[in-house]
């Protein structure tokens, strides 16, 4: 008994037209994003750390000046990123002037009601 004759096998590897060979390194791109702004991550953090009431609202007064300034800054450089942080640590700030606010004043009337 013979065996029927196999057919013919296509070359290994088999090759497209469309694949240059050698094969080709693949391309990466690189993804830069643009700068944040410098203030905006120190006011949200003075911002969270305001909120304590044990600090006196010290460092809610420094989250309110670097969140504005941080917000300046955004809007006079378009490709800065950082203006949600900048905006919540103005907004978390709020309260803790407020606080400060009272506080400065209640020292001062038990101070001059003691004088």
């Amino acid at each position: 008994m013979t065996q029927p004759p196999t057919p013919p096998q296509p070359p290994y590897p088999p090759q497209s037209p469309q694949q240059p060979w050698p094969p080709q390194q693949p391309q990466y791109v690189y993804v830069v994003k643009p700068p944040m702004a410098g203030g905006a991550v120190g006011a949200l953090v003075c911002g969270l750390v305001g909120l304590l009431p044990c600090l006196y609202g010290v460092p809610s007064i420094i989250a309110l000046v670097l969140g504005i300034s941080a917000l300046r800054q955004i809007k006079a450089h378009p490709g800065l990123r950082g203006h949600g942080q900048a905006t919540a640590a103005v907004i978390l700030s709020v309260p803790g002037v407020i606080f400060a606010t009272l506080a400065v004043l209640g020292g001062m009337g038990n101070w001059i009601a003691g004088n």
